[in-house]
């Protein structure tokens, strides 16, 4: 027999792991008191980690799982609250909403050279008014982005191939460096003024 919707709270130890047997075809965590994410098994699936608010429902209509495993990682008790159903759950959040403080003005500087004549590395400076910066590698090499250690040699940071861009929520400098090839790297800042 399935569930139509039940809302339970479950406690499990320190790494202890309990199997709930109910046929259902939606599954969400509502919330964690533990440190750590918990883990699932849907049907005997390899155990996952599962963040508060994700969910899952059976991909086909009529489509049930028999059972569930929960896994706690922690090294301290945890009581998950989920909910089960054979249909979709929908809630509205109650309370104050966080939004985020998004961009009205973009400026587009001149493109970043990194070459024999002005050096391989180069800082795109900080910009306390900025909420995000875009960067495109719009040159003929890769080039590698990220901070001050940031390194094509030892991969350290992330690599930018030719032709790819990135958007970037930050307001801190981005230190650009290519492996001793001529690399140009066009930019965008996203800023609210």
């Amino acid at each position: 027999m399935s569930v139509k919707l039940v809302m339970r709270p479950l406690t499990l130890s320190a790494g202890e792991r309990k199997r709930v047997n109910e046929v259902a075809s939606y599954f969400m965590v509502v919330s964690n008191t533990g440190d750590k994410k918990i883990r699932v098994s849907i049907d005997d699936e390899p155990l996952s980690d599962f963040p508060v608010g994700y969910e899952y429902r059976e991909p086909k209509e009529e489509s049930f799982y028999s059972h569930i495993d929960f896994m706690n990682p922690s090294a301290s008790p945890a009581t998950v609250v989920y909910v089960m159903s054979t249909g979709i759950v929908r809630s509205s959040p109650a309370g104050e909403i966080t939004t985020r403080d998004i961009a009205n003005s973009i400026e587009t500087p001149a493109a970043v050279l990194l070459n024999v004549g002005n050096s391989y590395t180069q800082t795109i400076a900080a910009d306390a008014d900025q909420k995000g910066i875009e960067i495109q590698n719009t040159g003929a090499n890769e080039c590698w982005y990220g901070d001050a250690d940031v390194d094509p040699a030892t991969k350290r940071g992330v690599k930018l191939e030719v032709g790819a861009d990135k958007v970037l929520p930050i307001t801190c400098a981005l230190v650009l460096e290519s492996a001793d090839v001529d690399c140009v790297i066009s930019y965008m800042r996203l800023k609210k003024v």
